[in-house]
């Protein structure tokens, strides 16, 4: 099972890498609160709170987390100001400190797993 997820979590993340984001302030203003909520609920968690996590919930917050690492790739919006982030490389320690309390999950294992690619990037950048 462990695979599964490391495979579909490692795939979104060369995506993220890959592929630059074209987006509008149209677009940006109508996604950010849902991205800034995802964030703020990954900020917030305990991590007693977080081992009972339904595994979605985990791959959805990534996914929030992959869009907003993008989002200030591109220099647009300020998606992560709500927790405090506002560069690539506190945005990518972010979110392995978030994702290293649902370590003990193999969702949360496939995560951190997956985040290597996306840290040779935030070097370079």
């Amino acid at each position: 099972m462990f695979s599964f997820w490391w495979h579909l979590l490692i795939g979104r993340t060369h995506l993220t890498v890959a592929q630059p984001i074209i987006i509008s302030d149209q677009v940006v203003e109508s996604l950010e609160p849902h991205i800034q909520f995802f964030l703020s609920y990954l900020d917030r968690t305990p991590s007693q709170m977080a081992m009972g996590e339904s595994p979605w919930v985990t791959i959805y917050s990534f996914k929030a987390a992959l869009i907003a690492w993008q989002l200030i790739r591109a220099g647009v919006g300020d998606v992560a100001g709500c927790i405090g982030v506002g560069d690539l490389g506190t945005m990518l320690e972010w979110i392995k400190k978030v994702f290293a309390t649902r370590s003990k999950w193999g969702v949360g294992r496939a995560v951190l797993k997956s985040l290597d690619e996306l840290e040779a990037v935030s070097l370079v950048i």
